[in-house]
């Protein structure tokens, strides 16, 4: 083609063709999808309603093949083609020729001129164009294309829509195309028709049932037409009849049917059909029972626990005990069963259940979890689409997961918010404990209010520490350490918690666990400025006290002038109480109480609760009550309450106005600047304190003697010599009195210390005591039959606060025995005994025996009835209420039930399960058939052993103990011990008759020989300590032969290195020279004390 081609004419010809050509093709591609869509209802329609008639047969097959082939070729011819392919120019031309009248052949014949490579050259080829042009200037080329045709198409094909769609809403086409349109896409499978019933459901669907499990089929449905159609179960491949299932009514006007098969033992399948509506084909598999032959088990704990691996194998499943592990544990779990199964699932905790592992074609099954929290564990197993036909074991596996418990802290300082001179060392201290192990601690420390706490102190502790004591001191700034700074401590401790990524655990959780104590506050406070602060305090609170006694005291005054006619005085003493109450309990809950304080405190409270609400309650009855009678009544109680109110007033005044000890008094100079004359008397008591100390030996040397003698037995020269001792006693008395009465008017004293007035006070009681103990004498106290009784307690209830003597023992009991048997209870004895121990006042050797007590034979159960004061007597108690006391036990047999108490002539039990020995007195060794009991008590004293009865509890096992029997198992090794000594002895004879040595050797072998036979004879009579004796010697005789027959002998040598002969002359001129002069009276002094020693 040419240059004539480009003709401009002929391009604008070009152009319009190609704009007329792209919307003919859209028009055509619009048309074909219409038409596509429209015939393709109509095939769908047409094959469906085929497919319904045909039924499952091969001929659906010929259905289905010419519906999809005219599917295919119509949407390729209607719509693909012209989507692919673009329409010619000459077509177009041709097509908008046909469409606008007088366009004649000019723009076809444009067309072909600008196609012809022979005419190109032509000259008229322009002019040609050009006139085509002019021809088509004027024409409405675009009319060609017309949308109008569309519509007509669309409402032709609309009209066939809506014929279908007519069709469709007849619910038995609807069905039957519904039917036919899944029956064509399955020809030959058997498709339900859906009529005018509507099955809403059938149970159990498909299932997997064991052989011989019943099985019962449901079926809920809903007629259309209201009516009860009838139900029918088919059963495929002949396996049973079909049956009647029988129909009753269901909620929301449904319909039930229901048909049981009393036991399944084949495989099949079902369906129903209910009126002209059918089911799908269900199937039945059916399988054998399936058993859990054995469930391993295997828990991994955490790395961090330092704890193995643990297996354990349980046959049928299920454990004898209890099965545990530490949280965060891998647990892994195998089931063999007994019938091979398709799969099994790991349910824990009926949460969705995880696939485990199949081998051994199906006989074994294995899976894991991670125990966060406590589990119950099941294997599910599975048969075809996951019917579960199996959950083994049966109860479930259940895990207990122990929990990583946070470590604790045993704080031992400070216990509580504590308050400290300036000056002392602040010594943190804490006991530390985790399960598994600590991680480490720190001690956190703020020295403002308003600051946060900081860490001052850490430690590490190192793998495996599960418990470790903490002690830090605390470094605080000498600017810290003054009166009302207050510091804030705390403790942390970690452990070594390891659960991070572990499957389950939440980003951040499972690390390490942090225990924090309680904030304590150490406030520094200075003792003289803590008094003035208390008596501050006291003062302020006995204002209140006084304000509200003499409250109380004016509504009483009114009260008692109350007149019953005037109830406006009444209403007045209501209010007023009411105030009152109101006081008491503002000032309980707002009032800075200290510890000493407390007691007021809780008074108030008590008071405000009880007392003053009656009061106020009595005066609002008052008011109301029209019984004149009843006014006066509840008028005396209203009294009653006010008295009880001022009564408990004045007595918390009281107690705030006691006066403190002389040397808890704050002062006010410093303890160096005591007066002179107070100094002096100090020095003065020092002195008097010394004298007073001699003196009182010299009494206690005076009455050594008479302390062994019966008051009774005194002669007149003993009597003498008492009336001395008590005068002199008396003396004491009255010094020590004096002196503790002029020390305590020392207030200002700042050099007092407490503990001594203690000391003083303890000396004048001890000396008051010697002095009536100087006086008493001895007496016997006869019971008669008559007057003796029992309490035979069942239980102990009560428990009776005991004091102990302040003299001692001179008291004889003699008691008549009891005439019959009497059952005396053993009560439950409580959990931990309460003891009394006193120094003993008296010593074995100064008893006689006008005091001993006679033995006797009563018993009983003490328990409201047990004395207050801790004394002896002669009846048993099984309750174990006695306490040790500080007097010596008589010589005289006793039973019953009791602690360790002090040693002496004892036959009952010993119920503490510790020993420390308290004293008393040495005891033969008395036999009786008393068995021995269980139980072993820690024996810790030191005390000498003393005699035995028989029976009783062991106390271990040593070398020495307690003559007389020996129980059964001690009594079994003792034989075998003596049975190991013979052979060593047959030992030592047969070396003796193999050499036969005559010297002085050999006769120390046969010494030792016959040393051993003493020893065996020992040990079969119980005599221990003679052969413990025993046994030194001839070991040291055997030791001697030894060296004999050996010819050893052992030396001792002095390697020392000696001096030269100058040395030694210089020192021993050194002796008889002059001393230094400055050191010569030392000198001398010392050589004289060596000399006397």
């Amino acid at each position: 083609m040419t240059q004539l081609t480009h003709n401009p004419a002929y391009e604008v010809i070009a152009d319009r063709l190609d704009a007329i050509g792209q919307k003919y093709r859209a028009h055509t591609i619009v048309r074909g999808a219409l038409l596509w869509i429209a015939f393709a209802g109509l095939a769908s329609f047409l094959a469906a309603a085929a497919a319904h008639l045909v039924g499952p047969s091969r001929a659906n097959y010929l259905v289905l093949g010419a519906w999809t082939a005219w599917m295919l070729l119509s949407f390729i011819a209607w719509f693909l083609r012209p989507l692919m392919l673009r329409p010619r120019p000459v077509e177009v031309a041709r097509m908008v020729e046909s469409r606008i009248d007088g366009l004649h052949n000019g723009l076809t014949n444009s067309v072909l001129l600008a196609a012809a490579d022979d005419l190109q050259d032509n000259p008229w080829l322009p002019a040609i164009y050009q006139e085509i042009l002019s021809e088509v200037e004027g024409k409405p080329l675009d009319s060609a294309i017309r949308l109008s045709e569309l519509r007509r198409v669309a409402l032709r094909l609309g009209c066939l829509w809506l014929l279908m769609a007519v069709l469709l809403g007849i619910p038995a086409v609807r069905s039957a195309l519904g039917h036919g349109w899944w029956q064509m896409f399955s020809p030959t499978a058997f498709v339900p028709r859906e009529g005018g019933v509507q099955i809403l459901d059938i149970q159990p669907k498909d299932i997997t049932l064991v052989a011989g499990q019943p099985m019962e089929i449901t079926v809920l449905a809903r007629d259309s037409g209201g009516g009860t159609p009838a139900g029918t179960l088919l059963f495929g491949d002949g396996a049973m009849p079909a049956a009647q299932m029988p129909s009753s009514p269901a909620d929301g006007g449904a319909i039930r049917y229901a048909y049981r098969l009393s036991g399944v033992d084949r495989s099949m399948r079902y369906r129903v059909e209910i009126g002209d509506t059918q089911s799908p084909w269900f199937h039945v598999k059916v399988v054998r029972e399936v058993k859990l032959r054995e469930l391993h088990v295997a828990i991994a704990p955490p790395s961090y626990t330092r704890q193995p691996t643990t297996r354990m194998s349980f046959v049928g499943g299920q454990p004898a005990s209890a099965v545990s592990a530490p949280e965060g544990s891998k647990v892994e779990l195998a089931a063999a069963v007994d019938v091979p199964a398709g799969g099994a699932l790991l349910e824990i905790n009926e949460k969705s259940p995880v696939q485990m592992r199949r081998s051994m074609d199906g006989l074994r099954f294995d899976g894991g979890f991670t125990l966060l929290d406590n589990a119950s564990a099941v294997v599910l197993l599975t048969e075809g689409a996951g019917q579960v036909i199996a959950r083994l074991p049966d109860p479930p596996l259940a895990i207990a997961c122990v929990k990583d418990t946070p470590p604790a802290i045993e704080m031992r300082w400070p216990t509580a918010d504590v308050s400290v001179p300036p000056t002392s060392e602040l010594k943190v201290r804490a006991v530390l404990k985790d399960d598994h192990g600590l991680g480490g601690a720190r001690v956190l420390l703020a020295t403002e209010a308003d600051h946060p706490l900081a860490p001052v102190a850490g430690l590490q502790y190192a793998e495996g520490t599960t418990a470790a004591e903490m002690e830090t001191v605390l470094a605080i700034k000498p600017e810290l350490r003054r009166h009302g700074v207050t510091l804030r401590v705390q403790i942390e401790a970690m452990d070594n918690r390891d659960l991070r990524g572990v499957v389950g655990a939440s980003p951040g959780d499972g690390g390490v666990q942090t225990t924090t104590s309680a904030i304590y506050e150490i406030r520094f406070r200075d003792e003289r400025q803590i008094a003035a602060e208390k008596k501050e305090q006291a003062d302020r609170l006995r204002q209140l006290l006084q304000e509200m006694l003499r409250k109380q005291q004016g509504l009483h005054a009114t009260t008692l002038a109350w007149k019953p006619a005037d109830k406006s005085a009444m209403a007045g003493i209501e209010s007023g109480q009411q105030e009152l109450r109101q006081m008491m309990q503002l000032t309980a809950e707002t009032f800075a109480f200290g510890q000493d304080d407390k007691l007021i405190q809780k008074t108030l409270l008590v008071l405000a609760a009880s007392p003053a609400r009656e009061a106020v309650e009595l005066a609002a009855a008052i008011q109301t009550e029209p019984v004149a009678a009843e006014q006066v009544k509840s008028w005396r109680e209203l009294q009653s309450r006010q008295r009880r109110i001022i009564d408990t007033l004045e007595r918390m005044l009281a107690y705030l106005a006691a006066t403190p000890d002389p040397t808890t008094r704050p002062t006010t100079r410093e303890g160096g600047d005591l007066a002179d004359d107070q100094a002096e008397k100090f020095k003065k008591l020092n002195e008097a304190l010394k004298e007073f100390i001699k003196e009182e030996q010299r009494i206690l040397d005076a009455t050594a003697h008479l302390a062994k003698k019966p008051v009774d037995n005194f002669d007149d020269k003993d009597k003498k010599l008492l009336e001395d001792l008590v005068m002199a006693q008396e003396k004491m008395d009255a010094f020590i009195q004096e002196k503790v009465s002029d020390f305590s008017k020392l207030a200002e004293q700042d050099m007092a210390n407490a503990s001594l007035l203690k000391e003083l006070m303890e000396v004048y009681s001890e000396v008051t005591m010697a002095k009536d103990a100087l006086k008493a004498k001895a007496v016997e106290i006869a019971v008669p039959l008559e007057e003796s009784g029992l309490e035979l307690a069942k239980e102990i209830s009560s428990n009776l606060e005991k004091w102990l003597m302040d003299t001692p023992d001179r008291q004889k009991w003699t008691m008549e025995e009891p005439i019959g048997k009497t059952d005396t209870p053993m009560a439950e004895l409580p959990a931990e005994l309460e003891d009394m121990v006193g120094e003993l006042m008296e010593q074995q050797e100064d008893l006689f025996e006008e005091m001993e007590d006679a033995a006797s034979a009563w018993a009983d159960s003490l328990d409201k009835g047990a004395g207050w004061d801790a004394m002896d007597g002669p009846i048993a108690n099984m309750t174990a209420k006695g306490v040790t006391g500080n007097q010596l036990p008589n010589d005289m047999e006793i039973g019953g039930r009791s602690g360790e108490g002090r040693s002496g002539k004892s036959s009952g039990e010993m119920v503490e399960e510790t020993a420390s020995g308290k004293g008393g007195r040495n005891t033969p060794t008395r036999l009786d058939p008393t068995p021995f009991q269980q139980g072993e008590v820690k024996d810790t004293g030191t005390d000498p052993t003393g005699g035995a009865t028989g029976g009783g509890k062991t106390s271990g096992q040593g070398g020495a103990g307690l003559e007389g029997p020996v129980p059964p198992k001690l009594q079994k090794e003792m034989e075998r011990l003596t049975q190991k000594q013979a052979e060593i002895r047959n030992a030592a004879e047969r070396l003796e008759l193999k050499h036969q040595v005559g010297r002085y050797d050999g006769f120390s072998l046969l010494e030792s020989i016959a040393l051993m036979r003493r020893v065996e004879s020992d040990l079969k009579a119980n005599r221990y300590v003679n052969a413990l004796r025993r046994r030194d010697v001839m070991l040291d005789r055997m030791d001697t032969s030894r060296l004999l027959l050996a010819g050893r002998i052992h030396t001792q040598q002095d390697t020392s290195p000696g001096m030269n002969d100058k040395l030694e002359d210089q020192i021993n001129d050194a002796m008889k020279g002059r001393l230094p002069a400055a050191w010569s009276e030392a000198l001398k002094e010392y050589y004289r004390k060596l000399a006397a020693e």
